[in-house]
């Protein structure tokens, strides 16, 4: 792999995670809202099913492999929009 490769694939997973992410969190969000009984452990599982679910079906279809690691970081990525925006507000 050259370093124009590796720059092409940071280039794409920076694409993919300014889309994927917030939606994650706005999908986490909305369960936190309907459901919230739920314990505060269950929203990053949450988040990771689907990012996993977006990264399977709709990022990378045809490559469980790489589908599986773009919805691992989709996940990361809507975790930590979603606990930098909390601090950034105060809210607990």
């Amino acid at each position: 792999m050259t370093i124009e490769d590796t720059q092409e694939l940071f280039a794409a997973l920076a694409g993919i995670l300014i889309v994927w992410g917030p939606l994650v969190a706005a999908l986490t969000e909305a369960v936190k809202r309907i459901r919230p009984a739920l314990p505060t452990e269950a929203y990053p599982l949450i988040a990771i099913v689907f990012g996993m679910a977006a990264g399977l079906l709709y990022i990378a279809p045809g490559d469980a492999r790489m589908g599986a690691l773009y919805g691992i970081a989709v996940a990361l990525t809507s975790a930590g929009l979603y606990s930098g925006a909390k601090a950034a507000v105060g809210r607990s």
